[in-house]
């Protein structure tokens, strides 16, 4: 789950630099990352799912008509990157539509067992609390298991990462289809990325979790 989450926010914050790029060469370059990532993502899940089949290799992305378009540098240069956001974004959106459905089944996320792990951690550090409320440390330990507690009620990451897939298919849609503004893309493009990036946060929190409970961190 980390890794598939690691890979989900690779290529998110490939298509963010895409967005901020301001030449048609960089914009290139960060189209071919993302399909990399987007590559990269769908063996990750395929592995996680359980199947050992790999995606097959995705083409590499063409700078469209060349220098011939090279007629008002901004344009041209936000004519590619329109054209790298489609093509990446229509190889992604199976992909993440994969990963949302993974997580989905995923047990590890909500699951009575790290929730009893949780509130075992809180129940000990309060019981240290009550023992000897003059300790600094005791008071630090209380509060961090009390948050470490209040992230995973709130967080809902089964949820969260629904809503993060569906974010993903509005972009891809919009692209596909019609001709969206740049402040459009911008900011579904940037509501992606956060998402991406949370999770990957909750994924790694929990996989952190997972170690102390079974005593990696010794």
């Amino acid at each position: 789950m980390v890794a598939v989450m690691g890979d989900v926010n690779t290529y998110a914050q490939n298509l963010a630099a895409l967005v901020a790029d301001d030449d048609a060469a960089k914009a290139e370059a960060d189209v071919n990352a993302a399909l990399g990532s987007v590559e990269k993502l769908a063996n990750t899940v395929a592995k996680a799912g359980g199947k050992g089949k790999e995606k097959e290799p995705i083409p590499s992305f063409a700078t469209p008509v060349g220098s011939a378009v090279n007629w008002l540098i901004g344009q041209y240069a936000n004519y590619v990157k329109l054209e790298g956001l489609k093509a990446a974004t229509k190889e992604a959106k199976p992909v993440i539509k994969s990963a949302a459905d993974l997580f989905g089944r995923a047990a590890i996320f909500g699951s009575d067992p790290q929730r009893a792990e949780l509130t075992k951690s809180f129940r000990e550090k309060m019981d240290a609390y009550q023992n000897d409320r003059s300790s600094e440390a005791n008071v630090d330990a209380i509060v961090d298991a009390a948050k470490r507690y209040d992230d995973f009620l709130q967080s809902k990451p089964g949820k969260a990462f629904e809503q993060m897939g569906d974010a993903h298919s509005a972009l891809a849609d919009a692209l596909q289809n019609g001709n969206p503004s740049w402040p459009q893309v911008m900011a579904q493009i940037q509501e992606f990325a956060a998402q991406a990036e949370e999770l990957a946060k909750i994924a790694q929190n929990l996989a952190a979790l997972g170690t102390k409970k079974n005593g990696g961190d010794k």
